[in-house]
């Protein structure tokens, strides 16, 4: 073999390596593992996925696992009338809203309340209840069937309290919020107690580490 062909032919798979190389880094493979969270819990890649669902948004538009993908989106489970740790939640959410406004962040976030009281929570009252708190904000409700199909793919727990025949009845429920990726798959969970600060510091290293 010549010694012009032997250089060609090693020069070629150098070249090669480095491609593949340079695709497993840009792919994730070769990179830092994310350790600077505060309050979040990555979901492993293997996760199980979120079932299709169908529900409604505060306009009465169709809602469904389609509109998760594209773009991120966070997740929190309540209904409205509940007495503390919702509008606790929903207030920290329109924070953490704000905050990631300021840091003009390349990554937009939808926020989305998803009510686990669907005898009550209508998209007139899901409408009236979420604007309260921020005009960005989605709420969804719908059968309770679609509802547990979201519930039961990030494993959230609700439970109505009281008897049916009563109107003021409570139902207790997880406080976690759920960051879903680009591709309507769960990326994160931030348990609580929550703070505006390091929900926004995490929620924009996630993004940012993730990107698109």
């Amino acid at each position: 073999m010549s010694q012009r062909r032997y250089l060609f032919i090693v020069t070629g798979s150098l070249l090669s390596l480095a491609a593949l190389l340079a695709g497993l880094y840009l792919g994730g493979a070769f990179r830092k593992p994310l350790t600077d969270l505060s309050s979040a819990t990555l979901y492993p890649p293997d996760f199980r996925k979120l079932a299709d669902f169908e529900l409604s948004d505060q306009d009465d538009q169709t809602y469904t696992l389609n509109q998760l993908k594209g773009q991120w989106s966070l997740i929190f489970f309540g209904y409205s009338y509940c007495p503390d740790i919702c509008p606790t939640t929903l207030y920290l959410m329109q924070q953490v809203n704000l905050l990631r406004k300021e840091s003009d962040t390349p990554h937009p976030l939808q926020y989305i309340f998803v009510s686990v009281d669907p005898d009550r929570d209508t998209p007139e009252r899901m409408k009236e209840y979420v604007q309260y708190f921020d005009p960005d904000f989605i709420g969804l409700s719908g059968e309770k069937d679609e509802i547990d199909k979201l519930v039961n793919s990030l494993g959230v727990y609700y439970h109505r309290q009281t008897p049916a025949d009563d109107e003021n009845y409570l139902v207790d429920h997880s406080a976690g919020l759920f960051l879903i990726n680009p591709d309507g798959e769960p990326q994160a969970l931030f348990s609580a107690p929550h703070t505006a600060t390091n929900l926004a510091q995490d929620i924009n290293l996630i993004t940012e580490y993730y990107g698109n």
